[in-house]
């Protein structure tokens, strides 16, 4: 759900080792504010949020392990945000992501494996609210 209100489709594709550590993924998602054509984000991190403010998309991860914080230079906050611009996605600082949609709306536990479809209300039940009582620095 993002947060003007819309519920959307995202597809996520995660590249997992061992006991599925997360070292790629892939999201992909078609909005009018991407001139209602899919796009694809790919990082090697672990997505939290993908949400629109003022007609912009965005995109925030974080490092699954210290191999990937070291591959983006040791942020400081740990936090990777991207944004859909001209058709083509920018790296930002966190300061440049609007204060309304830091909420994580994303499943970032990687339990869920070759799982074909996650309904928002399951969603919720698995990851939302329950799930970010026990880590609540993950939600904001």
């Amino acid at each position: 759900m993002l947060s003007d209100g819309r519920t959307v489709e995202v597809t996520q594709k995660r590249l997992c080792e061992g006991d599925c550590i997360e070292r790629e993924s892939w999201l992909t998602i078609k909005l009018p504010e991407t001139g209602n054509k899919e796009v694809t984000w790919n990082e090697k991190l672990k997505p939290m949020l993908i949400n629109v403010s003022d007609r912009k998309l965005y995109v925030v991860g974080r490092p699954a392990t210290g191999r990937e914080y070291d591959l983006y230079g040791r942020p400081e906050p740990f936090y990777l945000c991207f944004r859909w611009d001209a058709g083509g996605w920018k790296r930002i600082g966190i300061q440049e992501v609007p204060v309304e949609i830091h909420d994580a709306n994303l499943v970032i536990d990687g339990a869920l494996v070759n799982v074909k479809r996650l309904e928002l209300k399951y969603k919720a039940l698995m990851n939302g609210d329950a799930g970010y009582a026990n880590a609540p620095h993950l939600k904001r």
